[in-house]
């Protein structure tokens, strides 16, 4: 007799909602690069497909992960040019906001995923879908919408922390809303939910958990 299925909590039934959302919003970067997919690491860099990544930038950081070298530092060259014209954008627009991002630093959460490095993703994030992705091309950047980095030691600041200025990635959410319209890039802002930290209410909150960003081919 075949083993019946639990029904899926109302959690569960949102983040698969958003599960299919994300692969819908993704399809075109699936066309753009499904036949780029790199298989081999090292040859690929040897044909300078993928390049190293700075760890920091003028105004952008590498997360941990990536920096101390358990991700790859890796990406193809378009998506570095990209990433300077991101921050390049973003300084303009902070700037014409009077906000100051002298000492900001954009938070860079993913890069080049090769093919154990996606799966592991699948297998621990619920939102991952089961495509391949635009990250296995080398093609495609994550940013932390929650948080980003401050000062000359890097102090990791996030939502919670009382110096949190939302304005600064509704800002990055701007530059990256134009960049897509301008067709430079595909632009997804990932959601998810968790159950709100009020015990009275006990209620489901929705949260941007991810900007993703695709470089168009042939953009630069």
């Amino acid at each position: 007799m075949a083993e019946r299925k639990q029904p899926l909590s109302l959690i569960d039934q949102l983040k698969e909602t958003e599960r299919q959302k994300i692969s819908a919003a993704t399809a075109v970067e699936r066309q753009w690069w499904i036949q780029h997919i790199i298989t081999d690491t090292n040859q690929a860099m040897k044909e300078g497909i993928l390049t190293i990544v700075p760890n920091q930038g003028e105004n952008y950081r590498l997360i941990g992960l990536i920096s101390n070298g358990q991700e790859p530092n890796l990406a193809r060259p378009e998506v570095v040019q990209l990433l300077n014209l991101i921050q390049s954008r973003w300084q303009t627009t902070t700037r014409k906001a009077q906000l100051d991002t002298s000492d900001i630093f954009l938070s860079v959460t993913s890069l080049y995923r090769d093919q154990d490095l996606q799966t592991k993703l699948q297998q621990q994030t619920s939102l991952a879908t089961t495509e391949a992705s635009s990250h296995q091309a080398g093609a495609a950047i994550d940013f932390d919408p929650n948080g980003y980095y401050q000062g000359t030691e890097l102090r990791p600041i996030n939502h919670k922390s009382k110096d949190f200025n939302p304005a600064l990635n509704q800002a990055l959410k701007q530059v990256l809303r134009e960049l897509k319209k301008e067709g430079v890039c595909n632009f997804v802002i990932e959601k998810n939910f968790r159950t709100s930290t009020d015990t009275v209410t006990n209620q489901i909150e929705e949260y941007e958990a991810c900007y993703h960003v695709c470089v168009r081919p042939e953009a630069f």
